[in-house]
């Protein structure tokens, strides 16, 4: 049911309405709210005519004693604007089960005049964020401390001057799980022509004693007190506020609980050596570096409402209390590449390879990774990241699911949804690799297979492999390390500083012209993505304590310099969060990691081509300099990779800086 401000008390001075009732107590002001005839759902200190902004906020929650962190989103459906063409309304219900807002959430605020960039901190400068002095303030309740993060306004390439350009914050690491945040923009946020911003409306009235009755305002209201004293101690007096809000974090729990549960229910069924597998094809030497490819599906337990890879319309199955059902056993594609010279010098460790966005299994026997196998002697097995697989592309004959879920916010889950039960096939894949190995088609001309036995599998991936490596090593109970190239974590940053976006963003605007509503979806988008990427597991690596039912993990990313499909910066975020130190010497000097000069078990390492980069801002990359895909090609960084999967090791294997100008593969 909607709920609407009264509207009687008419403040014409300020061309503002009153939200309050009759039973104000005498002697006090009623809260004034924009005139803008938006619901009484909306948040009480926004700008006219954004609802949903500033995002996230505690007036969205409710106290639930049942969750860990005592809360639970209340998300209304009037947070989208009716800006959406589609006009199809938000449903609320799935983002509605969490206990709190992402970790890895953008902060999304709006004011109607042009700001000026320049008085922002940005990623080259986290240390201004530090300072009271800062325009934009993130301040930790629990410890009293300042966040250091940057901040940047809407730069999307073809923006224009009449569009209402937002204002988002972006942590220097993810933010800590079931805590307690307070937001602060302050005076020193200018306009282009070097003025104040003017304070919204609900939140001058609020400092100027303003009251309601109505619930969502009484919220924001009563947390006031606590965000300005908060702020006050840490050197920001009222006096120098714009604008303040606070908002409440989600459990670690609450982002991987679901795929812990599907993993533990999966592996149980799967035991040691798969549920089975079919063969459907043997290729005897298909090329030099391959004796054996073979292809077929093997047997998983799923969890989703459809293992029909033609049908977009797929999510997980929840209970009533939002855990995943299992379905059915289902059938998904691998493909094993059983190296030229495992026949002379195998048998060999188990690799699992995981591939780019919207590829697929077959992947495994591309160039670089056959070569990679065969002279590094691995076995490489694959599968499809389903969710963003070439199955949900708009190819004829595949599903479309990731256009569809781009252009309506209530479909994310069809893509969202299959990358947790990827993460479930990739571990049963592990598993059943062994068996595999060792049937008849499969076995080298010794008899034996080419597996060697007692080996711990490693993992490697690319791109999305990247993206996806660091929750796959985090939720798996067989895989101890991997090398995890040119990812990072939180979609809602990735996407946009991708050129893949090109593919996307023309659906998404048509569906929400509004560039205020677009950040604010990216935001919601975030802990769908949670569940699955990094994003929600980084917390559970290098550092910190490894997930139930896992031990500690070991992941070596390796990053190139000025990447235009994956920003560096959202893998330096993810190796904060993590706690990965920095290999040095380094091609790229990164704030806020401690160095280390080889010898650690956990790492960040830059490889450099020296190419034109792209912007540092969320504006799209007109084009890909070729980083992405190149770094993996250079003869070092092959080596880089073979000596951190057999020992474990993270070694620079460069004698300097990994900078290589010129170099062409």
């Amino acid at each position: 049911m909607r709920r609407f401000f009264p509207f009687a008390i008419v403040l014409a001075a300020l061309g503002s309405t009153a939200c309050g009732g009759d039973d104000e107590p005498a002697g006090t002001s009623a809260l004034q709210v924009p005139d803008d005839g938006l619901s009484a759902n909306c948040h009480p200190f926004r700008a006219a005519g954004t609802c949903g902004v500033p995002f996230p906020s505690s007036v969205w929650l409710e106290d639930d004693a049942s969750t860990e962190t005592g809360k639970r989103q209340a998300l209304p459906v009037e947070l989208i604007d009716a800006a959406a063409k589609s006009k199809t309304p938000f449903e609320p219900a799935r983002f509605n089960q969490r206990d709190g807002f992402s970790s890895a959430t953008p902060i999304v605020v709006y004011f109607p005049e042009r700001l000026d960039g320049s008085t922002l901190s940005s990623q080259k400068n986290f240390d201004a964020s530090l300072s009271p002095a800062s325009a934009t303030l993130i301040l930790d309740m629990e410890s009293g401390e300042l966040v250091a993060h940057m901040a940047e306004l809407d730069l999307s390439a073809d923006i224009a001057e009449t569009d209402r350009q937002p204002l988002m914050l972006r942590p220097a690491k993810h933010l800590r799980p079931n805590r307690r945040y307070a937001v602060a923009i302050t005076k020193s946020l200018k306009t282009l022509t070097g003025e104040t911003p003017e304070t919204p409306l609900g939140f001058a009235s609020a400092l100027r004693g303003g009251k309601s009755s109505d619930p969502l305002a009484k919220k924001a209201l009563d947390a006031l007190p606590d965000v300005l004293g908060a702020l006050a101690k840490a050197g920001v007096p009222k006096s120098d506020l714009l604008l303040a809000w606070d908002f409440h974090t989600a459990s670690l729990a609450e982002s991987t609980k679901r795929v812990l549960s599907m993993r533990d229910q999966a592996l149980a069924k799967v035991g040691a050596e798969g549920m089975g597998f079919t063969i459907a094809s043997v290729e005897d030497a298909p090329n030099a570096e391959i004796h054996k490819r073979l292809r077929g599906t093997f047997k998983v337990p799923s969890f989703l409402s459809s293992d029909d890879r033609k049908v977009a319309e797929t999510e997980l199955v929840l209970d009533a209390s939002g855990m995943p059902e299992y379905q059915r056993d289902a059938d998904y594609p691998f493909e094993l590449v059983i190296p030229t010279n495992a026949v002379d010098k195998g048998p060999f460790p188990l690799l699992v390879y995981g591939h780019g966005l919207l590829g697929a299994a077959d992947q495994v026997s591309s160039g670089h990774v056959r070569q990679f196998c065969n002279d590094k002697g691995y076995v490489c097995v694959g599968t499809d990241w389903i969710g963003l697989s070439v199955a949900e592309t708009a190819d004829i004959g595949q599903s479309a699911a990731a256009v569809k879920a781009i252009e309506d916010l209530n479909r994310l889950p069809w893509v969202t949804d299959r990358l947790q039960q990827s993460l479930v096939n990739f571990m049963a894949l592990t598993r059943v690799a062994k068996a595999i190995a060792k049937d008849p088609k499969s076995l080298l001309p010794n008899g034996k297979s080419a597996i060697a036995d007692g080996g711990t599998p490693v993992y490697y991936g690319i791109s999305q492999g990247g993206i996806m490596g660091m929750s796959l090593l985090a939720y798996s109970p067989d895989i101890e390390r991997g090398v995890l190239q040119v990812g990072g974590s939180a979609y809602s940053l990735m996407i946009q500083r991708s050129t893949n976006w090109n593919e996307f963003f023309p659906a998404i605007r048509n569906a929400y012209p509004d560039r205020v509503t677009q950040q604010l979806l990216m935001a919601l988008w975030q802990p769908l993505f949670d569940d699955s990427e990094g994003s929600g597991t980084a917390w559970a690596q290098g550092v910190h304590p490894p997930l139930p039912g896992t031990k500690a993990k070991h992941a070596l990313m390796q990053i190139a310099v000025g990447d235009s499909q994956v920003a560096n910066l959202a893998a330096e975020i993810q190796a904060r969060t993590a706690g990965l130190p920095l290999l040095t010497p380094s091609a790229r000097q990164v704030w806020g990691l401690e160095a280390t000069s080889g010898g650690s078990d956990n790492a960040i390492a830059f490889w450099d081509l020296v190419r034109e980069p792209p912007p540092e801002t969320n504006a799209t990359p007109a084009e890909d300099n070729d980083v992405h895909g190149d770094i993996r090609k250079h003869p070092l960084n092959q080596e880089q990779t073979d000596v951190f999967l057999k020992t474990g090791k993270a070694e620079n294997p460069c004698g300097g800086p990994c900078s290589f100008p010129g170099f062409a593969p």
